[in-house]
């Protein structure tokens, strides 16, 4: 059961959401082709229609439709519009491979999207079969499909248009922004994790305050963090470590916390049914991945509003802000009895969280927002004919 704490609009658009999640029953496809072509990765100039290139071709050069990579089913990521053309540079490949789609160097979209055609060997008669995908770089995540079963050395990623005796193609078994998922996806994840020796750690939060990167930087987090530290998390900075190793957190995870973002669908490696915390940083961002992650897992599921709206209503590209004295979180912290005392947790200054510049920007749209709010607030309490009257409720609002 999802407990959300926010406002009565944010509950109904993540509830909106949820319910459309289900779960598709139906058996995955594979299509096996024979002296297929298998063009690599590359930007698309035609941006109207797809996102990039490259995929796996028939014998005949049509495209095998099963090698696109979605994110809806209306939407591809990578395929082939009719600019991408064959030439004498194709090399030929006596090899029989399975072709496992894009792989993104992103890791929150490689763990969504580039895993999900593993389930293909689950089938003992593929188990020996070469690996192959298409990407803009190799990729450094190629530690999980070890930790699924594969050997790295069997697995390539095709950076010039070649052609192979066979391919398999498997068909993707959840889409990261559809509302399905197929029953065989979370078998993957399943895989990986117990291929893997776990920590001995129930209580996991999950921190970015040690992240380098000031667009992801999230100003108030140190205090979230020591909140959940003095109730027994363990705090964790998951980009310091391997790949495994944050793998193996969640093996005995039996409660996960931390701020919306890539780290939180770690969960997927958890049990299913992991109690999962997750502190929204972003306005109206229902954090909708991950509603799908708790589907499938039938997580139990806590989302906390905890941002600061109006540190970020434009420009967009600004870094986030969250506290601990936001009404949902100390809603949910009663609602916890977890220990808090807000004469500890004193606001950190903003200089230590964003650049000079960004703070800048933040300040001249919150003097302009308080000039709006007063000029607003003198108007419309001019019709207040009681002098005394009027110069309360003009301080109440305007200080509120």
């Amino acid at each position: 059961m999802d407990k959300i704490y926010g406002s009565d609009d944010f509950i109904k658009m993540f509830n909106e959401y949820a319910s459309n999640i289900k779960e598709d029953t139906k058996e995955l496809k594979k299509e096996i082709y024979d002296n297929a072509f298998i063009l690599p990765f590359r930007d698309s100039s035609n941006l109207a229609e797809i996102d990039n290139e490259g995929g796996v071709f028939d014998s005949n050069g049509n495209i095998a439709d099963l090698s696109k990579t979605r994110k809806t089913l209306s939407h591809v990521k990578v395929g082939y519009p009719p600019h991408y053309r064959f030439n004498s540079d194709v090399v030929y490949r006596d090899e029989d491979v399975v072709f496992l789609g894009y792989f993104s160097s992103h890791f929150g979209h490689f763990i969504l999207e580039s895993l999900n055609r593993l389930w293909i060997y689950f089938d003992s008669g593929m188990s020996n079969k070469k690996a192959v995908y298409i990407g803009e770089s190799d990729v450094f995540f190629i530690e999980i499909l070890e930790l699924f079963g594969l050997n790295k050395n069997n697995v390539e990623r095709i950076t010039k248009p070649a052609k192979f005796r066979s391919v398999v193609v498997p068909e993707e078994s959840g889409l990261i922004f559809g509302s399905s998922y197929n029953k065989k996806h979370n078998e993957i994840y399943k895989r990986i994790r117990d291929n893997v020796k776990g920590r001995e750690y129930d209580k996991i939060y999950l921190s970015r305050t040690k992240f380098n990167k000031r667009e992801t930087s999230v100003a108030g987090e140190q205090e979230i963090e020591k909140v959940f530290q003095d109730n027994g998390f363990k705090i964790i900075y998951p980009e310091h470590l391997r790949i495994e190793e944050q793998i193996s957190l969640m093996k005995n995870c039996k409660h996960l916390a931390g701020i919306q973002g890539t780290a939180m669908h770690l969960s997927l490696f958890a049990d299913d049914g992991i109690k999962l915390t997750v502190v929204f940083r972003a306005g109206d961002d229902i954090f909708s991945q991950q509603i799908k992650i708790n589907k499938m897992k039938n997580i139990d599921y806590t989302g906390i509003k905890a941002d600061l709206d109006f540190l970020r209503p434009f420009p967009y590209g600004m870094a986030y802000a969250v506290s601990v004295r936001n009404k949902y979180m100390k809603q949910w912290l009663k609602d916890s009895r977890y220990e808090y005392n807000d004469t500890i947790y004193e606001p950190n200054s903003l200089e230590d969280y964003i650049s000079a510049e960004e703070l800048k920007r933040w300040s001249r749209i919150s003097t302009l927002k308080k000039k709006i709010k007063e000029k607003l607030v003198m108007f419309i309490t001019n019709f207040i004919f009681i002098k005394s009257l009027r110069k309360r409720i003009r301080y109440k609002l305007i200080n509120r």
